[in-house]
């Protein structure tokens, strides 16, 4: 709250990794510190916002994070993934290099760049609300091989700056479109198998020496927050966390 330059808000930022390693000795539950952790990272993201944009494009604009952020579950700083919704008919000169500016200083922040590109920068994730709509639908009707996990992505999105009732109408559109869908559902749930590997990994991991480095995000909780996903998707249930 006190920081005036994105100078001030690295001091804050480098600050919550100390927190996380003082609460861990201290025998604080895994969840209350991811809690924690994801609350403060919002306020992070939402002063830088509005450190470096003008107060018309925040209040017609909704700045989400997506990912482990979204759903409330990083710890650590993990890679950017970030949009913004645009009111409809509202316009910015300015937007693309405020885009440049945002991305670059949560990269000084130590948020690094996603390799993914799933950042306002890249103008997929940064659209009017109607423009998003036509593009959801399309990850859902359309060819791409990565609709469904694109609109993984964005199903875990949070608001932490702006309207948040575009985020709500974007959500809304989506439930429509999806009602009654139960093929493009299970399109959407196969991609919980897209890291497979041959064989019981985790018995291999767990009764002997295997020196293969293992993906423990890939292989093992992949699956299970995708599954969550999916079940929260057929059944409207908006709660992002796992």
């Amino acid at each position: 709250e006190q920081a005036r330059s994105v100078e001030d808000l690295r001091q804050a930022a480098h600050q919550v990794d100390d927190s996380v390693k003082m609460l861990q000795r201290g025998g604080m539950r895994i969840e209350i510190i991811s809690k924690l952790v994801s609350e403060l990272n919002g306020q992070i993201f939402a002063k830088l916002w509005a450190l470096l944009a003008p107060p018309e494009l925040v209040q017609n604009s909704c700045l989400l994070v997506m990912g482990s952020e979204g759903r409330g579950e990083q710890i650590l700083k993990t890679d950017q993934d970030n949009a913004l919704l645009i009111r409809d008919g509202f316009e910015h000169p300015r937007l693309d290099s405020l885009a440049l500016e945002f991305n670059a200083a949560l990269a000084e922040l130590g948020y690094p760049r996603c390799p993914g590109d799933i950042m306002l920068t890249n103008p997929l994730w940064r659209q009017p609300l109607a423009a998003f709509r036509e593009t959801m639908r399309g990850w859902i009707h359309g060819s791409q091989p990565d609709g469904p996990m694109h609109l993984a992505i964005f199903f875990d999105a949070a608001c932490v700056a702006g309207d948040a009732t575009l985020l709500l109408e974007a959500r809304a559109h989506l439930e429509k479109v999806l009602s009654g869908k139960d093929q493009y559902l299970a399109r959407f749930a196969a991609a919980a198998d897209q890291f497979h590997e041959p064989g019981n990994w985790f018995k291999r991991l767990t009764t002997k020496r295997d020196e293969q480095p293992r993906h423990l995000k890939k292989l093992g909780t992949f699956p299970i927050v995708h599954g969550v996903r999916a079940l929260a998707l057929q059944y409207g249930v908006r709660e992002q966390g796992t």
